[in-house]
């Protein structure tokens, strides 16, 4: 009974981790969108990047797919199509199964997103070099939002 008791609490965190990141590749989507929709660089300013960011940030993860569909190959667009059923079962459609199966389903689909995520960030990669846009000023903006968003 012990070890079903932790197989049970194990799936519920796979579960938790593999929606999560999932959760994480949405907000890379909605970053991509609120900066790889400029064209130039000197039309990225603070407020209109946060106009584009707050867009972003009403859309469903679907839709974020749609709005990125041109800014980014085929090849990565198809896996985010299976990406988005996938984290669409799991969001509605998970039902109890054997537990061993749904945490390797979990452990996959979390996989999965981490993969998405980081193919998607080389690809870009060039364009925001371009932009002149470093990891060090992604981290500034980053912390300046959550810090407005926080009130701090």
């Amino acid at each position: 009974m012990e070890d079903l008791k932790e197989l049970i609490k194990e799936v519920f965190a796979c579960f938790g981790a593999a929606y999560y990141r999932s959760e994480i590749l949405h907000r890379k989507l909605c970053n991509i969108y609120a900066l790889m929709t400029f064209e130039k660089v000197e039309d990225i300013i603070p407020l209109r990047m946060d106009e584009k960011q707050a867009r972003a940030d009403t859309l469903t993860l679907g839709q974020i797919i749609e709005q990125t569909k041109d800014l980014l190959p085929s090849e990565l667009q198809q896996r985010l199509q299976v990406a988005l059923e996938k984290r669409n079962y799991l969001a509605h459609h998970y039902s109890k199964q054997n537990l061993l199966k749904m945490r390797q389903e979990l452990l996959e689909l979390g996989g999965l997103f981490i993969k998405l995520d980081e193919d998607i960030s080389e690809y870009v990669k060039p364009k925001r070099e371009a932009f002149g846009i470093t990891d060090e000023l992604i981290q500034e903006y980053v912390n300046a939002s959550m810090g407005s968003r926080l009130n701090l």
